[in-house]
């Protein structure tokens, strides 16, 4: 029994190392086609998802400060956004073929 608890939590690790890689690698992609700033902003998108979802799911009780919290990072992230859609440069036909 003692061994099928370390081979139990050695393929645990494994599994979460190879999630953790493929998390690795999804940042670099989204910087590679995007920006940094641009890869950070979309994880406070997650992060933002993954507390509303928590919300409903764990039926959590959020303050006042917290919904505050909660607007002001969502409207950095609109408005970041909204300048990257204004300040982008139209593309070039060659340069989608």
């Amino acid at each position: 029994e003692h061994w099928e608890t370390i081979s139990a939590t050695f393929w645990y690790n494994i599994f979460l190392g190879a999630l953790m890689f493929l998390n690795q690698a999804t940042y670099i992609t989204i910087i590679e086609h995007t920006s940094a700033v641009s890869c950070q902003v979309l994880m406070n998108v997650k992060m933002l998802l993954l507390i509303l979802i928590s919300i409903q799911v764990f039926n959590t009780h959020l303050h006042l400060l917290n919904w505050v919290g909660l607007s002001i990072a969502m409207a950095g992230c609109f408005s970041y956004s909204r300048v990257l859609a204004m300040t982008a440069k139209p593309k070039k036909v060659e340069d989608t073929v």
